[in-house]
């Protein structure tokens, strides 16, 4: 599924209410992608690796947040659960998605500047979109900073009927619940109609069942160096070789509304989430054993868009507010800590986003199309605090305040609101002519706490036959840090006694910086199968880590730009997919890739001839049938081989921390019992296989000056055992 680019030019016409808008309309070609420049494209056509997940397979796999879908992307890893600060997560070749790739709602950045990446659960209205577009690669050429991984774009859905609307509701195991909605539909008269979309949704888990079977992984003994003096600590609960487990409860729910017109769309989206804060972390630093210790959050945005057309030209116009808030009883009880820091301690942070964003199309008669944008980003932030003493009362700072009021113990430790603004503007030209599609993209953006950053884009597509498509693209990509890299770092001093971490913010930090490279083939066999081969080297540099070490009589814990380190990763994806053969309708979608790469270790500490939390081999086959007109069965089976853990940080002892290879299988099986009823029932992980996931921590490690080693993160990631969830989707 992969594609290429012709520009939309249709001019916004007049909308009327007529005959076709009591119907429901056929199901819509699924291989136009708008995330890739911000105008609508041709899959076949494009430049770049890009994947396109529609409505119909939502349903009929059975997907339930962002990162279920994610798991069937070729070259991609998930982790379910991933940890408390991001909740589930996943990797784009080898990059920690959450933090290196941009994730839109309807074309448009959600995640909140304060954050160290995008929280994900089951708070995004996955079982109300149209679509999700996934492009692999950097895309700093339109977005600007943070697209380094590549681009997901979730469509949220639109119909042309004057009522329709959709609910779900799934139950299972482990303590599974969650109920789903979408109304949307037309009013008006003549030719002022407008349309209108509304959903919302609840999903919770009252324990994760990913402790069973992994005890050698939790046991303190193993991050402990030998020393058990942890157990005489008033935080630890539990044994020498395990600690107290008592619920590890999630939840999440969403809820948006879209209002539009002939020009205008207004509307909102807001999403909470909350997971138990251990999730993912060494028994030591954070104890399991109370469920109320929790990490979660609040994002709300509003947002208007305008569209027109001025002469030759198509104009949009967006304006947002995005708000997030952490709640304000975020809490987590440590047992020995960097800083050696013992306690219960709570967080918070916060932040304000203002965007606006202008774009501007034209298209000529010889096939030349170029498209403009200027964008406007003011942000005020109350970086991440997560020594407070009592929860913060979220009252004492205000959207864009220079100051934080009644915060004596803040004050004294110098802590402050970080504000900053990021101006963007950007160029794209695209060329058709013949067999051939070229593109050349460039961004400037200006960052009021940095400085100014170029990334060029260059991208071209050759089809030697109707059915065979060769393209090619390199890019750049960069992420300047966040105000929770610059406040994440903190030196420890006694204060009355006790040993507390003091914000060391750490103002020079500079942008990492990215280079890749793409390579592709795709063969069009038939209307129903396809293969494609794709060849990528990407590189990043100046890379920004977690360091731990003495300077001075303090400790200093936190991050620091490694001008010496490299990372550098090769590999080459193949897939084949095959749509509805024979009298059963057989479908299969195989991938395979193969990955290698190296790294130059922080601080001096050696070269790996390996990339660390990335699998040489990841395997993925979905195959499936109709046994009866109605019924599809399918096998999701998956194949990762062995990977280095995060935990190593010096070259000397990387052969100890190999974390295992794996298989699982899921078995999905979906009804439709009438037109407007779907059921499922979904079986993960059949064969209970205990398996590792992406390391809690994306840090990679804690580099350390003196190559010893320590660890945030459990030493492999515990996933999910067998698990099941029964449901019912309803169309109307």
């Amino acid at each position: 599924m992969i594609g290429h680019a012709q520009t939309d030019t249709n001019l916004i016409e007049m909308d009327r209410l007529g005959k076709k808008d009591f119907v429901r309309p056929k199901i819509e070609n699924a291989s136009t992608v708008t995330s890739a420049s911000r105008n609508a494209k041709n899959l076949e056509d494009l430049p770049f690796t890009a994947y396109v997940i529609t409505k119909e397979m939502i349903a009929s796999r059975g997907y339930q947040t962002l990162v279920d879908v994610l798991k069937d992307i070729p070259g991609t890893r998930v982790s379910q659960p991933g940890s408390a600060e991001h909740g589930e997560t996943f990797s784009m070749r080898g990059l920690f998605g959450n933090y290196y790739a941009k994730i839109l709602l309807d074309n448009v950045p959600i995640q909140p500047s304060a954050t160290n990446g995008m929280p994900i659960e089951a708070q995004f209205p996955i079982q109300s979109i149209e679509r999700i577009e996934v492009i692999m690669g950097p895309a700093s050429d339109v977005y600007g900073a943070d697209a380094m991984a590549g681009v997901i774009n979730i469509v949220t859905q639109k119909e042309e009927r004057i009522k329709w609307g959709n609910a779900s509701l799934i139950m299972g195991s482990p303590y599974l619940t969650g109920v789903k909605f979408t109304l949307g539909g037309k009013v008006g008269k003549g030719n002022r109609v407008y349309r209108y979309t509304m959903f919302g949704g609840f999903q919770q888990m009252r324990n994760k069942n990913i402790v069973a079977g992994h005890n050698e992984v939790y046991n303190p003994l193993t991050y402990s160096n030998g020393d058990s003096s942890f157990i005489a600590s008033p935080f630890y609960r539990g044994s020498f070789t395990l600690p107290d487990f008592n619920g590890l409860p999630s939840a999440s729910l969403n809820a948006g509304l879209r209002f539009s017109g002939k020009h205008l769309t207004i509307g909102f989206d807001a999403m909470q989430r909350s997971e138990q804060s251990a999730i993912g972390l060494n028994p030591l630093t954070v104890t399991y054993h109370n469920p109320n210790h929790k990490t979660g959050e609040r994002i709300f945005r509003g947002f208007m868009v305008y569209n027109t057309n001025i002469g030759e030209w198509n104009s949009r116009s967006y304006a947002s507010w995005l708000s997030y808030r952490m709640d304000r009883g975020n809490s987590y009880s440590t047992v020995q800590n960097p800083l050696n820091a013992q306690g219960v301690f709570y967080m918070y942070s916060a932040s304000d986003d203002l965007y606006l964003e202008q774009t501007m199309n034209y298209q000529w008669a010889s096939g030349l199309s170029f498209q403009a944008s200027g964008t406007f980003q003011y942000s005020g932030n109350f970086p991440i605090y997560k020594y407070l003493l009592s929860p913060f009362d979220p009252g004492n700072y205000r959207p864009w305040s220079s100051e934080i009021r009644n915060s004596p113990f803040l004050d004294s430790l110098g802590f402050a609101p970080f504000n900053f603004s990021n101006v963007g503007l950007m160029g794209q030209l695209y060329y058709e002519k013949g067999r051939w599609e070229a593109m050349f993209g460039l961004r400037f953006d200006y960052h009021s706490k940095f400085y100014g950053a170029i990334n060029p884009r260059i991208g071209f597509s050759f089809k030697a036959s109707p059915k065979s498509i060769i393209r090619f693209s390199s890019s750049t990509g960069f992420r300047p840090p966040s105000s929770y890299l610059i406040y994440s770092s903190y030196r420890s001093v006694v204060i009355d006694g006790d040993t507390v971490g003091i914000p060391s913010p750490q103002f020079d930090l500079d942008p990492e910086d990215f280079v890749s490279i793409d390579i592709g083939f795709k063969q069009l066999i038939s209307k129903k199968s396809s293969f494609d081969v794709v060849a990528f080297y990407h590189e990043t540099l100046n890379s920004i880590v977690k360091t731990l070490n003495n300077q001075g009589d303090e400790l200093f814990y936190g991050y620091q730009n490694s001008p010496n380190s490299r990372r550098g990763l090769f590999g080459v994806q193949v897939q084949y997919v095959v749509k509805d053969i024979g009298l059963k309708k057989l479908f299969s979608d195989f991938s395979v890739s193969y990955s290698k790469g190296f790294e130059e270790l922080p601080f001096n500490q050696g070269t790996l001839s390996d990339y660390r939390e990335m699998p040489n081999w990841i395997g993925k086959w979905l195959i499936g049938f109709y046994p009866m007109k109605d019924l599809s069965l399918s096998l999701r089976n998956q194949f990762s081989s062995s990977w280095l853990s995060s935990s190593v940080v010096t070259s000397d002892v990387n052969f100890e921390y190999q974390v295992a290879s794996f298989y699982t299988m899921d078995i999905l099986i979906n009804y439709s019992a009438t037109n407007s009823i779907n059921l499922f029932c979904n079986i993960f992980n059949v064969t209970d296989s205990k398996y590792g996931g992406i390391s809690a921590v994306n840090d990679l490690g804690i580099a350390t000056r003196t190559g010893a080693i320590f660890t945030e993160s459990l030493y492999y990631n515990p996933q999910y055992g067998t698990k099941f969830t029964v449901g019912a989707n309803i169309n109307f």
